[in-house]
């Protein structure tokens, strides 16, 4: 399952999906992306859910799909009571350099802020 978000889909992910599988391998052996996140990502790819009524869940991890390609990985996260979200992103290291990171995170903060009251 996944949502349009703008240039994106966001998928949840599923295991069988060999471009899925590869993205994530990727993203498990990068040291960069490795560096800030505090779980494995396996760990963390198995807490997204796509919620009826098509919304992202918070503490959810998700893949990007952009132009027809696997390219990165978000996670919403830590909700606060004064409505901040954290989001974690990462961009395959094959898709760098192309101001994607950028433009999912504004892309994304965007549709959270019309979609989610409490943020």
């Amino acid at each position: 399952m996944f949502i349009q978000i703008g240039d994106f889909e966001i998928y949840e992910y599923d295991k069988n999906n060999l471009d899925q599988r590869h993205l994530k391998y990727i993203l498990n052996h990068n040291d960069d992306f490795l560096k800030y996140v505090t779980k494995k990502i396996e760990e963390r790819l198995k807490e997204g859910k796509i919620l009826p009524g098509r919304g992202l869940s918070i503490d959810g991890s998700y893949l990007v799909k952009y132009k027809g390609e696997f390219v990165g990985y978000i996670r919403l996260e830590n909700l606060r009571w004064n409505g901040t979200l954290d989001i974690e992103w990462a961009v395959s290291p094959e898709f760098q350099n192309q101001k994607l990171g950028t433009k999912i995170v504004r892309t994304l903060s965007e549709w959270i802020f019309k979609n989610y009251q409490q943020v």
